[in-house]
């Protein structure tokens, strides 16, 4: 895909929607990323939603910066969020990944919940694979 004109790519393990991105540099100061590191961001899923908008409220509460990338950063994610460590490091949280269906291919772009940044709902239903995939989720309390 192209973001802000530059190539991403996304790379595929098992069947994770993506397991690695591959974006340029030049990207960096346009997402608000440092400039002192080559990695982009850390992925780490949490174990579910709620879990997910209780760690974005904790960590803005203890000042922690934060941004959403746009859509297209975060195909088969479909609520996510960039958390920075005071180094600037990117910790990206999430709860779930589209898992990649039998025929090898991702759902359909058109088939995947619709999301506006900023906009975070109380409760989401869960798709068919929002529960699904390789990570160990360890304990959920």
């Amino acid at each position: 895909i192209n973001v802000h004109g530059q190539r991403v790519h996304f790379l595929r393990n098992n069947t994770e929607h993506h397991s690695l991105t591959l974006a340029p540099l030049a990207l960096r100061e346009k997402l608000g990323f440092s400039d002192h590191t080559s990695m982009m961001s850390f992925g780490l899923q949490l174990a579910n939603y709620q879990q997910l908008v209780d760690a974005i409220g904790m960590f803005t509460a203890k000042g922690y910066r934060t941004i959403e990338l746009p859509p297209e950063m975060t195909p088969g994610m479909d609520h996510t969020i960039i958390l920075f460590d005071p180094d600037g490091q990117a910790l990206q949280l999430y709860y779930s990944m589209e898992q990649v269906g039998w025929d090898g291919k991702p759902r359909p772009a058109d088939q995947r919940r619709k999301v506006t940044p900023g906009q975070w709902p109380d409760t989401l239903e869960p798709l068919s694979d929002t529960y699904t995939g390789e990570p160990f989720l360890g304990p959920w309390n």
